[in-house]
């Protein structure tokens, strides 16, 4: 159902702008009625008249501000560089102080102006700074740090403090500053890279100079210029591919600095068959592998064929030089060598001046035949040697020299015979000092049963001696000689030397009873010659002072039995000496294992019982002794049970471990040494073999105040150990035998072998005796035993 159109009424005080309008078809409208001025609209009016006026005070502050970028732009192309950085956070106040610039331009102006001076900072001080340190790139070239960038870096920040971090200032350093770096970059790269391969190449040649520099020299045979050959292919080889040096260019730099280098230097010293062996060793060289050896290549930079060419031109000068000066080098070389033969021949003179000259002269002889080594040293050991022939072997060097191998060869037979001259003058007038070393010779010889013309002839080797003063003395040695040996030329001296050493062999055989007849020869072919050389020694120093004597062939046969006697006396000595050490108790514990005795170990009797048993064994020994009845130790009646009972006991003791028994004090072992010895005392007279068991047990644990009562008992107690039994009462004791000891040692070794009596070494005889020592060593190993076992003593 349709509504009914209402009419509004009475709307024009509400909104006296809006009035309703009736239109075409009944329809109606709102007309808008233009609005009144209000105070808003007054104020818009007032400002649209004032934006022309804001408008036109823009356009002149662009103006000033433009004017002072073109101001400051000029000025700063022209301004002194140096003097603008340092006032460049005040630029242009002091010209609007003075008036010159208006204040409404200054922005502008500083602008301009400080970006002026960035871009001229950039363009001149960071350039030529750069430019200045390029040298540095080529530096330090095995570095691993980045030289350029820091190069840059350094620079970069020396601007960067000068500039004061001015905005505009860096603006215009950056203008030019990427490509100013970038220039500098490339061409440091550039220079760094080719300074890198020139020192690369640089080692090369340092390196092969240092490694086939001293072949070449050393190469003396084919083989050794066939491995140079080898040794520099394959170096070149190695080089080019850790390097990545060009095979080409690796080609350049053995041939032009090491290759003719060694080849002129072998020229100028003279060496041409050398110089022309390894240039055509260099030349051999193919790195190829296909026949593109270098003594073809012929280009820029590596001239080899042609250059070669000129070598061997010289190598052929050079060897016509040498062959024209050969009897010039021979005369030289003998100048050499006479020089130096003098001195070598005739020895040290004592004068100093003299002296240094010699050595001076020897010193350049082994230079001239081109000796490698220490030269002054080896000077003074020839003129020690006093030896031409020494002298002469050094000659051979000189065979290894092109220049003076012919002319050696001419020079040797010149040199043998000055050397034959030299010592013929020599032997011909031996100097004071020389006849007395003579004489002592002589005499030593003759003494030997030498005759006096060969040693003469053998004194020397290089020849005999024919100074006739030296043959005087040879004559008068032989009279002397004559004279003194009246008993040993007499026919009957022969059975009395038989007689000395048929008792230097029964000496042996006392000694050692029952061996081979090849150990008793062995005996005296090691021992014997000193013993026979005292033996003469005593015999012509008695013919000696018994030749004015008219009787004095019967007085030496009676001196002989006395001087046969005492080197008897002294072998025997010795003899036994040498035996008690090889069966001594020392040699025994050596052959030991650890932890053994020289006395069997069981473990049946305690420190608690031994007293105990030993009492039982020694007390009935005694009652017998008391009362006399000691025929019933030694009858031969069956054994009853108790005694097969005490021989088990006994056998018991024997074997008893004496860490087990412990160790007693010094006042408890003087009651048993008193007990042993009355023991030991009835043993020895009764020989009663059952005695030596309690005897061993008291020895064993309780031991000996002085090794000389073992060496009496050694025979009952056979072999005690001193790792574990006391030889002595004490350690002072000990010591004092030690102190004896070693003043004895000193005097023995002093003493010749043959003149040693034992009477006059009575501790080291007893030890030798009682322990088998015959060394220092030895006596150490017992006095250090000895020490550990009386400590345990006296600790207790």
């Amino acid at each position: 159902m349709a509504r009914e159109r209402v009419q509004v009424q009475g709307l024009g005080d509400v909104a006296p702008g809006i009035q309703p309008t009736i239109q075409r078809a009944g329809q109606y409208g709102i007309q808008v009625q233009r609005a009144g001025r209000n105070k808003l609209m007054d104020l818009a009016d007032a400002l649209g008249q004032v934006n022309p006026a804001l408008q036109a005070y823009g356009q002149v502050q662009k103006f000033q501000y433009e004017k002072g970028l073109e101001r400051g732009e000029m000025e700063a192309a022209t301004a002194d560089l140096e003097q603008s950085i340092e006032g460049l956070d005040a630029t242009g106040e002091k010209l609007v102080e003075q008036g010159l610039l208006p204040r409404s331009q200054l922005v502008g102006y500083q602008r301009a102006f400080r970006r002026r001076i960035g871009q001229r900072q950039a363009r001149t001080t960071y350039m030529n700074a750069l430019n200045s340190r390029m040298e540095e790139v080529t530096q330090n070239l095995d570095s691993d740090a980045d030289i350029i960038e820091n190069i840059l870096a350094e620079e970069r920040q020396k601007i960067t403090e000068q500039l004061g971090g001015s905005q505009f200032a860096m603006q215009g350093f950056a203008d030019y500053s990427e490509s100013i770096e970038n220039s500098f970059y490339n061409n440091a790269v550039k220079r760094r890279d080719k300074a890198t391969q020139e020192y690369n190449e640089s080692l090369v040649i340092e390196d092969a100079n240092d490694i086939f520099p001293n072949q070449i020299l050393e190469a003396s045979v084919e083989d050794d210029y066939t491995d140079f050959e080898n040794s520099l292919k394959t170096w070149m080889e190695a080089r080019a591919k850790e390097d990545r040096i060009p095979r080409s260019r690796m080609v350049e730099l053995i041939w032009n600095g090491m290759a003719k280098t060694a080849v002129s230097d072998l020229l100028f010293q003279k060496q041409p068959d050398k110089a022309e062996k390894i240039l055509n060793a260099i030349t051999n060289v193919d790195l190829t592998g296909e026949g593109g050896k270098l003594g073809n290549i012929n280009r820029p930079n590596a001239y080899i064929r042609k250059e070669t060419l000129t070598f061997k031109s010289q190598i052929q000068q050079v060897k016509e030089a040498i062959k024209k000066d050969v009897e010039f080098d021979s005369d030289d070389i003998m100048t050499v060598f006479n020089a130096a033969l003098q001195p070598v021949a005739d020895g040290p003179s004592g004068m100093e001046s003299v002296d240094n000259a010699s050595l001076l002269a020897v010193q350049a002889f082994l230079r001239d035949v081109g000796f490698e080594g220490d030269i002054e040293k080896e000077a003074n050991e020839l003129l020690k040697s006093g030896s031409p022939t020494r002298l002469l072997s050094y000659t051979r060097l000189y065979f290894n020299n092109d220049a003076k191998r012919e002319a050696y060869g001419l020079a040797l037979p010149r040199m043998d015979r000055a050397i034959v001259q030299r010592q013929d003058r020599k032997r011909a007038s031996l100097s004071r000092v020389e006849l007395e070393d003579l004489g002592d010779a002589l005499r030593e010889g003759v003494g030997r049963g030498l005759e006096t013309k060969d040693i003469l002839d053998s004194y020397d080797p290089s020849g005999p001696i024919t100074d006739p003063a030296a043959k005087a003395l040879a004559a008068r040695i032989d009279l002397e000689e004559e004279e003194n040996t009246g008993f040993e030329r007499d026919e009957s001296y022969k059975n009395y030397f038989d007689s000395f050493e048929r008792g230097l062999e029964e000496q042996i055989k006392e000694v050692y009873k029952g061996k081979p007849s090849d150990f008793y020869k062995g005996i005296m072919e090691e021992y014997s010659p000193t013993f026979k050389d005292e033996f003469n020694r005593l015999i012509k120093e008695e013919q000696i002072k018994l030749k004015a004597e008219p009787n004095r062939l019967d007085l030496i046969k009676k001196e002989f039995e006395t001087i046969k006697s005492g080197v008897l006396n002294n072998w025997r000595d010795n003899i036994e000496f040498k035996e008690n050490y090889e069966r001594g108790l020392l040699e025994k514990t050596r052959k030991l294992k650890p932890g053994e005795s020289l006395l069997g170990s069981i473990d049946q009797i305690t420190e608690e019982t031994a007293e105990d048993t030993i009492e039982k064994i020694i007390t009935p020994v005694l009652e017998e002794l008391e009362r006399g009845f000691l025929e019933g130790l030694v009858d031969f009646r069956p054994y009853t049970e108790e005694e097969i009972k005490a021989e088990k006991e006994l056998d018991i003791i024997r074997e008893v471990d004496l860490e087990e028994l412990g160790l007693n004090r010094l006042s408890d072992r003087k009651k048993v040494w008193s007990k042993a010895e009355i023991v030991f005392d009835v043993a020895s007279r009764t020989d009663n073999a059952a005695l030596e068991n309690p005897l061993i047990l008291m020895r064993r644990k309780w031991g000996y105040p002085n090794p000389s009562k073992y060496i009496i008992e050694k025979d009952r107690v056979y072999d005690l150990d001193f790792r574990e039994t006391p030889f002595y009462s004490d350690i002072s004791t000990l010591n004092n035998e030690l102190d004896a000891l070693e003043v004895e040692i000193q005097k023995w070794t002093s003493t010749p072998k043959a003149e040693r009596n034992l009477d006059d070494y009575p501790v080291f005889s007893k030890w030798n005796e009682a322990f088998g020592v015959f060394s220092v060593e030895d006596i150490k190993a017992v006095a250090d035993a000895q020490y550990q076992v009386l400590k345990k003593q006296s600790n207790n």
